[in-house]
């Protein structure tokens, strides 16, 4: 246990003076946690100071210590508080074998202080549990780009630092890392990010080649030892934005006003959407409802009585019937899912940004059609329709069989 004593003296050394009547300034910490410096710590520290200045093993220990340190952020200082904490509860247990190197160092027997130093850091190896004394950072924070992507604040971090003593750099199997949710749920571990440098050091890699990144349900950086919570980090999300409203749907509505498509195989109707170029509704895609193009086959669109909207859902199969006034009674018109189809999300339509959008249509067979319109709806993802259609119509026949119209995906027409 006194090693343990030792180890924790070794952090203190770094940076600090060893001269003066508390030279590690561990007097003061120790008023602050409400201790007294047992008289056998003070002696000992003395019997270190000096031991440093006149033998070299000494000298080369204070050295060693000093590098494992040497890149610590200058924030942190060495929480000597935590470890007086540490030292003085170790040197009630302990206060034989303090006694025993500081008699060997009073008496310039460097070299047996030196031996009985090391038998006690291998005696202790492992036995005791870290004690974390403090973390750089405590926080992960994320921001939200929008509402789908993040990104860390401080993209510079690359790793999280592990302050304290007890930890072995000679094996990390007793330790684990686990992330949780804001209930305390493990959601996966990070086992191969942990990494102990030093007896008093360990990191958790979290650079963009580590392969650990976070995800908005992921709240809590755990540091176990022996399945026992010894520190945490917390990762923060801040608030996040609503979804953009996007352009998820299009209907697509064909009317006649003035002459009918007639009952014909080949008399058909297909169309196409771009926006800013890009296809987002192709050729040969159905509807909601999976009616298939190209539309109107074998179907009469009929302007008397019933003028649409097309295409829509047939009530029967088969033959027209004889009589071609009965062609409206073979259609049912209210679902609009026919007439209905899903966009390419993989190009979002976002409401309130410029995006130009283009619908074409091809006409199948050599019959005239007259007064032929089209009216466009799109659906947003909160269930806003758009009307983009403003008079769209023409006359489709034998020479001409395509026709489109420009319009603008975030402006609605009157």
């Amino acid at each position: 246990m006194a090693t343990k004593i030792v180890r924790s003296l070794g952090v203190l050394l770094l940076g600090l003076s060893l001269t003066g009547c508390d030279p590690l300034g561990l007097e003061k910490a120790a008023e602050k946690l409400g201790y007294q410096i047992d008289q056998s710590v003070k002696d000992f520290l003395k019997g270190v100071d000096k031991a440093a200045k006149e033998s070299d093993e000494w000298r080369q220990l204070v050295d060693k210590i000093r590098k494992d340190f040497k890149d610590f952020p200058d924030d942190l200082g060495l929480e000597a508080r935590a470890f007086t904490d540490f030292m003085i509860a170790r040197a009630k247990e302990n206060v034989g074998e303090i006694n025993k190197i500081t008699k060997l160092l009073d008496e310039k027997k460097y070299g047996e202080a030196m031996t009985l130093f090391i038998a006690l850091q291998k005696n202790i190896q492992g036995k005791y549990p870290p004690v974390v004394a403090n973390m750089s950072p405590r926080n992960l924070d994320y921001v939200w780009a929008d509402d789908a992507t993040c990104k860390r604040k401080d993209n510079s971090l690359t790793t999280i630092l592990i302050f304290g003593y007890n930890f072995d750099p000679a094996s990390k199997k007793k330790l684990g890392v686990e992330i949780r949710d804001s209930k305390g749920k493990k959601l996966r571990t990070a086992w191969d990010q942990l990494a102990v440098s030093s007896p008093y050091l360990a990191q958790i890699d979290i650079s963009a080649g580590s392969g650990l990144t976070f995800r908005p349900e992921e709240t809590r950086l755990v540091l176990l030892h022996d399945d026992k919570d010894i520190a945490t980090v917390v990762v923060t999300w801040g608030v996040r934005p609503p979804p953009a409203e996007v352009v998820t749907h299009i209907r697509i509505e064909y009317w006649v006003s003035h002459d009918d498509k007639d009952w014909d195989p080949v008399e058909t109707i297909t169309h196409s959407v771009t926006a800013n170029g890009k296809v987002v509704l192709k050729s040969d895609q159905p509807s909601l409802f999976n009616l298939k193009p190209p539309f109107g086959a074998n179907e009469r669109w009929d302007h008397r009585g019933i003028q649409g909207p097309y295409p829509a859902r047939r009530k029967q199969n088969g033959e027209p019937p004889d009589k071609k006034t009965e062609g409206e009674k073979k259609f049912d018109f209210g679902h609009k899912e026919d007439r209905t189809f899903a966009l390419d999300q993989q190009i979002p339509i976002e409401i309130g940004k410029k995006m130009t959008g283009r619908l074409d249509i091809h006409k199948g067979g050599n019959k005239r059609w007259d007064d032929f319109s089209v009216h466009v709806y799109g659906i947003t993802n909160k269930g806003h329709e758009i009307r983009y259609d403003n008079k769209w119509a023409t006359t489709l026949n034998d020479k001409k069989h395509d026709n489109g119209w420009d319009f603008e995906w975030d402006k609605a027409q009157k």
